[in-house]
């Protein structure tokens, strides 16, 4: 009986940490993303094609209350716009890693966070954000070529990756990880295909 409830508890652990480390679907619960476009490792070659459809024409409201249009793309290379829910802990748990990432980028890259949920948990997506320390733009509302990206989106966290016009540069990061390797891989990756100089964090 004690062997039996020792399995249980370790297959309980298992499971708990493998969730932890995937990531959840878009409506809340536990998913598991599998390995597509989410394991990088240093010197792998990334793929600069991805399944989802591109970001041309758009509106979004911010979780300060600000607003944008496709033109905030322009003033950088390469955006980076991570897909998240508060209900998701594996969001969560990268948060302080983006905030990080997000505080030690050049100027011609810049990254976005969207709360699916931003809405509606409007104090609690502003606490996880605050307590991470992320100082760069929430979206929290959305139309346009936002809504036909979100249709394709299965799981949070996703990362994409867009030019100065709104095309995909790179595939998707899918589930939650290695943020400083991946993104950084990721966003030189799309620099090399346009002629631009890699980025060098010192962090």
């Amino acid at each position: 009986m004690k062997r039996r409830k020792a399995l249980l508890l370790a297959a309980a652990a298992s499971l708990a940490l493998t969730a932890g480390l995937c990531g959840c679907d878009k409506y809340g619960g536990w998913g598991n993303p599998g390995t597509a476009a989410s394991g990088v490792e240093s010197g792998t070659k990334i793929s600069l094609n991805s399944s989802l459809p591109d970001v041309h024409s758009f509106t979004a409201g911010t979780i300060g209350g600000g607003s944008y249009t496709e033109s905030l793309l322009a003033s950088a290379d390469v955006t980076v716009i991570n897909i998240w829910q508060t209900t998701c802990p594996p969001c969560i748990k990268e948060m302080p890693d983006l905030a990080l990432l997000e505080g030690n980028l050049p100027d011609n890259v810049q990254l976005l966070t969207w709360c699916l949920d931003g809405s509606y948990n409007n104090a609690k997506a502003k606490q996880i954000l605050s307590e991470a320390g992320f100082g760069g733009e929430t979206i929290i509302s959305w139309s346009g070529d936002l809504d036909k990206l979100l249709e394709k989106i299965m799981y949070t966290p996703t990362t994409v990756f867009l030019d100065s016009e709104g095309n995909m540069v790179s595939e998707e990061i899918i589930g939650a990880g290695d943020v400083i390797t991946k993104y950084t891989e990721h966003i030189n990756a799309a620099l090399r295909t346009m002629g631009k100089d890699e980025i060098r964090l010192g962090i």
